[in-house]
C-alpha cells in the first residue's frame, strides 16, 4: 500500500508541551509524528464531542491532540497532554482556535476565487477588443 506524505506542523503550545515531556515520552511522540508524516495515522480517532474537529492519539499515558485536514493532507499538532480524568473536558480554546483558522482559510479561498474570476473576465474583454 502506497502511503501519501502528510505535512505536519506544531502550534507553539504543542511545542512547549513536547519539550516538557520526559525524554522517553518525547521519543514516543516524535516517533508517532514521523509516522503521521509518512501518511499513517494509525488508530487515531476524531473526538465526537467536538464534532470531529480535534483528533486524538493515545500513546500510553500521553494524548496527542491534533487537527487533520484530509483535503490538504495536513496535520497540526495542537497539544500533548498527560491522560487524566478531565483531559477532554475543556477543549474550548482548541476548538475556537481551529474555528478561527478554518474561517480564515475559507475567506482566503473566496478571495482567491473572486480574483480568478476577475482575471478571467478581464482576459475575455481583452480578447474581444483584439478581435475588433
Amino acid at each position: 500500500m502506497v502511503l501519501h506524505e502528510i505535512t505536519v506542523g506544531f502550534t507553539p503550545v504543542a511545542e512547549a508541551h513536547l519539550k516538557l515531556l520526559p525524554r522517553e515520552e518525547q521519543a514516543k511522540a516524535v516517533s508517532y509524528i514521523k509516522r503521521i508524516h509518512a501518511g499513517e495515522l494509525g488508530d487515531a480517532t476524531p473526538l465526537r464531542h467536538v464534532n470531529g474537529l480535534i483528533w486524538r492519539k493515545k500513546l500510553g499515558d500521553i494524548r496527542i491532540l491534533f487537527t487533520y485536514d484530509k483535503r490538504n493532507k495536513e496535520v497540526i499538532i495542537r497539544a500533548l497532554m498527560w491522560r487524566r480524568e478531565d483531559t477532554y473536558e475543556d477543549l474550548t480554546s482548541l476548538v475556537n482556535e481551529v474555528d478561527v483558522e478554518k474561517k480564515n482559510r475559507q475567506t482566503k479561498l473566496k478571495e482567491k476565487q473572486k480574483l480568478q474570476k476577475r482575471t478571467e473576465s478581464q482576459a475575455k474583454k481583452a480578447n474581444k477588443n483584439k478581435r475588433r
